[in-house]
């Protein structure tokens, strides 16, 4: 199975960077991430129990879940496909009236850094900003989250490789 969607993407898609996660859920990375990177992915991901206890400390630290976890990912590369500050704001009040949970935001670089910021100066009480990590780090926090709300970007891809549902 992995060996044939690998082919099929790098058949119609020959410049297309493929990665690959394991979080362990069916056959194991023991298994699937060799045959991922013998059929071409271009990186292979094997979320281990450091990764695990990285974000078991994150979660911890900040009593995080304590409550339903939302991730907020405010990455993406196109202007144009991203969901405004204001907007995700908007969402995050509504989201506010109905719910009583935490939201943890996802950042790329620094201006996603400061578009967090600017949420969290109106979300204090339940809302946290992940400190800068690697990918690795990155996919265990997000499989933590209930659900992950963002832009066409990498950590939606990842949340959706680790069964994270996402919107």
């Amino acid at each position: 199975m992995i060996e044939q969607t690998i082919f099929e993407l790098r058949r119609k898609y020959p410049k297309l960077k493929i990665i690959s996660i394991s979080v362990g859920v069916s056959i194991g990375p023991e298994g699937y991430l060799p045959s991922a990177k013998i059929f071409c992915a271009n990186i292979v991901i094997q979320k281990n129990i450091v990764h695990k206890e990285f974000s078991d400390k994150f979660i911890a630290d900040n009593n995080i879940k304590l409550k339903k976890i939302i991730g907020i990912c405010l990455t993406g590369e196109w202007e144009t496909k991203k969901y405004k500050v204001n907007d995700f704001i908007d969402l995050m009040k509504m989201i506010n009236k109905l719910y009583d949970v935490n939201f943890i935001l996802f950042r790329e670089n620094e201006l996603d850094k400061k578009d967090c910021e600017i949420i969290h100066s109106e979300f204090k009480d339940n809302s946290f900003i992940i400190p800068e990590s690697p990918i690795k780090y990155l996919a265990a926090i997000i499989k933590e989250c209930d659900l992950v709300i963002g832009n066409d970007s990498g950590p939606l891809h990842i949340a959706t490789a680790v069964n994270t549902p996402v919107l």
